[in-house]
């Protein structure tokens, strides 16, 4: 057998490691960009926007919504694993607020849930098929914004403030661990208190049974009175947690006193949180450090 000059040699090295290369690129835009062709729709309104469209299902919520609608849900689509990605139809107004709930009952999720209004479905099942997001997110002009950073502005407009877009670049690793359900309470008492010129300890006197309170200071900033501190320092000694968002300044009473810092996190998913925790932790201590750490990408340190 004629062996191979020096020339044949290289040319084949080359050939050889342009093959590798090939297939190295082939395995990789097949991770990202493989078409999820098994889609499940989860209608929560009274339109039939996935007609025509694959595999659906409907769900009536509840007049009244609580945790136990989203428990519900998150329920349904881990009975459901043999699907690529998930769509979640609803109206606006509850969008931001379930995508956050959603977000921390459902654990280690590898895939896409996104939610959107009706009218959009078919622009969202079309990104849905591309999409290898492994977050809950929401549909928005074009864009898929991080559920757990996401609101709705004063334009009716849902928009995520202090995160952009999410691409494949800044969104959660895909976990390593399976999909599990850490389900909220319904009957956690967490309470919301917009902080306001003029707020006594009269704003507090429903609050003694609340196991938490979110603050919420968009509209002014933390009071500095005596008094007001003191009924603060008397709820927490009580056993409440209490976290302050939408802050422009911070005292240093405020954290003496045991008031826990939210950050950038949203209203909704300050409550949404709160509630997550004191529903599956038992230590109250655990509680305040956890609710400093991110566990969806809810929060900027």
């Amino acid at each position: 057998m004629r062996s191979l000059s020096y020339n044949e040699k290289i040319l084949l090295i080359i050939l050889i490691v342009s093959t590798l290369i090939t297939v190295y690129i082939t395995i990789y835009l097949s991770s990202t960009t493989t078409d999820n062709n098994n889609i499940f729709v989860i209608n929560t309104t009274t339109e039939n926007s996935h007609e025509g469209l694959h595999e659906g299902y409907k769900y009536t919520l509840p007049d009244n919504v609580t945790f136990q609608a989203w428990n519900n849900l998150a329920k349904e689509i881990y009975d459901s694993p043999t699907y690529d990605s998930y769509i979640l139809i609803c109206e606006k107004s509850i969008i931001p607020y379930a995508a956050s709930a959603l977000s921390f009952i459902i654990e280690n999720l590898s895939k896409p849930i996104i939610l959107t209004e009706p009218n959009n479905l078919k622009n969202v099942y079309k990104l849905a098929k591309k999409t290898k997001i492994p977050e809950v997110s929401i549909y928005s002009n074009g864009k898929l914004l991080r559920g757990v950073r996401s609101i709705i502005d004063h334009r009716n407009n849902i928009i995520s403030q202090y995160y952009p877009p999410l691409t494949l670049s800044n969104c959660l690793k895909s976990p390593s661990e399976t999909m599990s359900l850490k389900f909220i309470n319904p009957k956690i008492s967490v309470g919301i208190i917009n902080i306001h010129p003029g707020i006594t300890s009269k704003d507090f006197k429903n609050t003694d049974n609340m196991k938490g309170l979110i603050l919420d200071c968009a509209n002014s900033d933390f009071p500095k009175s005596k008094s007001f501190i003191n009924v603060i320092s008397s709820t927490i000694k009580k056993g409440t947690i209490i976290v302050v968002t939408n802050y422009n300044k911070i005292y240093p009473t405020i954290i003496k006193i045991g008031i826990i810092l939210g950050y950038d996190m949203t209203i909704n998913t300050a409550y949404n949180k709160l509630c997550f925790l004191l529903s599956n932790i038992s230590e109250k201590k655990f509680i305040s450090q956890i609710m400093n750490h991110n566990l969806r990408g809810e929060i900027t340190i």
